[in-house]
């Protein structure tokens, strides 16, 4: 009758908010809006603030990007305020029709390929003495934590908000095509640069090289173990494609990705300006050079 709770709620989950004292309550007292299903949806805060934290700092650390404490506490900083976010997100977001049956499908793609990725690289391992494939999944795995460290501290965390959530479809395929890639021992290496992580796969007596970008995941096959971005129109280009994904978000596997894979060309123009905007401006990158060794045209 009184539309209250039988039992308190055991835990306060915002101090700083005065109906999280209200024990007898439901969702702050505001249903319509929020969802609570087990009533301990700080857990979720928490927990996606130290994964996301520790991730970014781990990764930017091993990348080399960790210069000083600062670019450190930037690095857990950006990750964990994501990840708070993100945390807050799933936790309201898992009860909500339709909402919360993508969540969990997201989860299940995420959570199944990296599995059997690395399961896979450990029977490869066991069989052959080679750890690269396990090595190389838990850096794909890695990677839907690392984050622009170039980018402020907003910036970055904004860059891992728009990741899981307004760019969540192309960011779940491409973390399972990369892992599926890596099933069949189709990666050689996998690297980081901007936010993105590269997955290659190396063969010397091939005659074609082809990229294909999905959210922050960059599949590569070429035909030489290099990574020198600055020097190869193919990864730059490539990463153009990222900013597309963060514009378009939701609609960028319709907008952008299938014309793409359709051969579009105002798709590769859009990248290629993406690209020479982000590199001539922070690396000095001489993309008109670049443009006449690489074929796609300057729009």
């Amino acid at each position: 009758m009184v539309s209250r709770m039988l039992s308190p709620d055991n835990y306060i989950q915002a101090p700083d908010f005065s109906q999280s004292f209200n024990r007898y309550s439901y969702a702050w007292n505001n249903p319509l809006v929020f969802t609570d299903p087990d009533g301990e949806i700080i857990i979720s805060i928490l927990i996606g603030a130290a994964i996301f934290g520790v991730g970014n700092l781990a990764v930017q650390a091993a990348n080399g990007e960790i210069n000083n404490f600062w670019d450190g506490a930037k690095a857990f900083g950006a990750g964990a305020l994501a990840g708070a976010a993100l945390g807050t997100g799933v936790g309201f977001g898992v009860g909500v029709p339709i909402l919360g049956t993508a969540i969990k499908t997201a989860g299940w793609i995420y959570a199944g390929s990296t599995v059997v990725s690395g399961l896979s690289g450990l029977v490869q391992g066991i069989a052959t003495g080679n750890w690269s494939a396990l090595a190389n999944s838990g850096k794909i795995f890695a990677g839907d934590f690392y984050l622009d460290s170039d980018r402020n501290l907003f910036g970055q965390a904004w860059q891992g908000i728009s990741r899981f959530s307004w760019e969540l479809p192309q960011s779940t395929i491409g973390h399972g095509f990369s892992q599926l890639r890596n099933t069949f021992g189709a990666i050689d290496r996998v690297d980081y640069f901007g936010g993105a992580t590269f997955a290659t796969s190396v063969n010397p007596n091939s005659s074609t090289i082809w990229g294909v970008s999905l959210g922050n995941h960059i599949n590569i096959h070429r035909t030489d173990n290099e990574f020198d971005i600055f020097n190869d129109p193919l990864l730059m280009h490539e990463y153009g494609h990222t900013f597309d994904s963060q514009i378009f978000g939701l609609s960028y596997l319709l907008a952008v990705g299938i014309p793409s894979a359709s051969g579009a060309d105002w798709t590769e123009y859009r990248a290629n300006r993406h690209a020479e905007r982000y590199f001539r401006k922070r690396y000095d990158v001489d993309w008109a050079n670049y443009l006449t060794r690489y074929p796609l045209r300057r729009p």
